[in-house]
């Protein structure tokens, strides 16, 4: 009484499927959603596929531009954390969901787990990349050390 149904989304699998020198990705979904319209269900796990590849190399993309020696740019991270989280928000708008994203985009990314899920917590905390200080080193964000406003704190004794 009173309450709204959910609508059911499925889960997908991301399989990395390694060909001559290239890869590719695979998606994979319950039987349940096969079974309301395959053709449908055929046609949006394939269109999955190419947005995950097409996100993977944007991520890559995103990080391979910082440049070695130099401080790192948080806001490089920001978009690197955008990309994939936009992509989690396409495929929920598709009735799908991601189970253990950070595993996943890890495999694929070549980065632990553990790294990727500080990375996208920092683009939870800074939703806004205007905000971000390019002063402030990457280490700190990614450490959890520059508050939500982007105003570090002051220390005591200073």
């Amino acid at each position: 009484l009173g309450q709204t149904l959910m609508p059911t989304r499925f889960p997908i699998k991301v399989h990395r499927v390694e060909q001559a020198d290239a890869i590719h990705f695979k998606v994979a979904t319950s039987l349940e959603k096969a079974q309301q319209n395959l053709v449908q269900a055929q046609q949006e796990l394939q269109w999955i596929e190419i947005d995950y590849d097409l996100t993977i190399a944007a991520a890559k993309g995103s990080l391979q531009r910082e440049a070695r020696g130099v401080r790192k740019d948080p806001r490089l991270y920001w978009h690197f954390s955008w990309t994939l989280d936009a992509f989690l928000g396409r495929v929920s708008s598709a009735g799908y969901y991601l189970p253990h994203p950070y595993d996943t985009f890890a495999r694929d990314l070549a980065m632990s787990a553990a790294s990727l899920k500080k990375i996208l917590l920092f683009f939870r905390r800074f939703p806004d990349p205007t905000k971000l200080d390019v002063g402030i080193p990457w280490e700190s964000y990614r450490n959890n050390k520059v508050p939500a406003d982007g105003i570090p704190p002051k220390r005591s004794g200073a």
